[in-house]
């Protein structure tokens, strides 16, 4: 696994070195929203003559020294409603199922969206940035923020998620088994295969503007698509 704290500092490691860092026991520090742990793949068998790009390495040294010198205010307002809107999204969804750890595991990832994305994101529009001092974004952008935010949540939930609900447990002397699908979980299975908004409305128990978000994330992620206006058809009968 690969680990990338706040201080930019990467390093490799088992999950019984993670374990030592981030535990049951030292989980209220707030270690665990400032790690950004990713799982590496099994290379599987290793390879006496890997066939390797002998330009790879002049380029990485190239493109280090390009943002090293980078100096200036960035203009990034695209990247931060990208990620307010994507962590508000979710965020309505914790408090609409009470679920305090994952409010907790939400709390840092639009930092990640931001600095892992940025430097690709320069990289891309270079000659725009050297020439005027701005960033143009288009969609491909927006794209990597949120991918990025999506798989920095993902690794949270999977790694410290169960510690984030044991220690809220723990906080209120009570020991429950958590649930493993939530009420907003239990609305949308309670849709009907086609439905509108006002049915969407009534399941959630929310208001119209409300539905309509959770409607554009749902397209958004391909869980649902629009067949008319104002009608949608299930895609996933059960939430991601």
């Amino acid at each position: 696994m690969r680990t990338i704290p706040f201080w930019n500092f990467i390093y490799t490691g088992t999950l019984y070195a993670l374990h030592r860092k981030v535990n049951q026991r030292n989980f209220g520090t707030g270690m665990s929203t400032r790690l950004a742990v990713i799982p590496l793949p099994d290379k599987g068998m290793a390879q006496r003559h890997q066939k390797r790009d002998p330009s790879a390495n002049e380029t990485l040294r190239t493109w280090a020294y390009r943002l090293d010198r980078v100096e200036g205010e960035i203009p990034i307002e695209p990247l931060n409603d990208e990620t307010f809107d994507w962590q508000s999204s979710r965020l309505e969804i914790a408090e609409f199922n009470g679920d305090k750890a994952d409010r907790t595991l939400l709390k840092r990832i639009p930092y990640y969206g931001i600095g892992v994305s940025l430097p690709f994101i320069l990289m891309r529009h270079w000659d725009e940035w050297q020439e005027s001092k701005t960033l143009t974004m288009d969609d491909v952008d927006k794209r990597l923020c949120r991918l990025a935010m999506e798989i920095q949540y993902k690794c949270q939930q999977f790694f410290f998620g169960e510690m984030a609900f044991n220690y809220f447990a723990d906080q209120n002397k009570e020991f429950v088994v958590r649930r493993r699908t939530t009420r907003f979980d239990d609305c949308y299975r309670k849709l009907p295969d086609e439905f509108k908004t006002q049915q969407m409305m009534d399941s959630f128990q929310c208001s119209q503007p409300t539905a309509s978000r959770n409607i554009t994330r749902f397209l958004q992620d391909g869980i649902i698509e629009r067949i008319a206006h104002g009608t949608y058809r299930k895609i996933l009968q059960e939430l991601p």
